[in-house]
């Protein structure tokens, strides 16, 4: 077994912020809008309703193409075998 190396005990040196440049936060470029986030689902609410509230990115997108691709397979008549675990409901991808 190794030994962790000790944190240092001493002060660290002040950070020099004299060459530091700043923006305004609105001119950032941002890679996801508003739109992108999750929208609230209504109990009353349909699968396919539920469906476009997730969001449009990440597990949300990635989860409506296997849904997608599912109910093609099923159209063509074609059987799905579906593998899960519980990472999806864990992150609230569930009704």
């Amino acid at each position: 077994m190794t030994r962790a190396k000790s944190l240092p005990t001493g002060a660290s040196p002040k950070l020099n912020l004299a060459r530091l440049r700043t923006y305004p936060l609105q001119t950032r470029h941002s890679k996801v809008k508003m739109a992108d986030f999750a929208s609230p689902w209504r109990r009353t609410g349909s699968f396919q309703a539920f469906l476009k509230t997730l969001p449009d990115i990440l597990a949300g997108k990635t989860f409506r193409a296997v849904v997608a691709a599912i109910v093609n397979a099923r159209r063509r008549g074609r059987p799905v075998i579906l593998g899960m675990g519980a990472h999806p409901t864990k992150v609230g991808l569930n009704p």
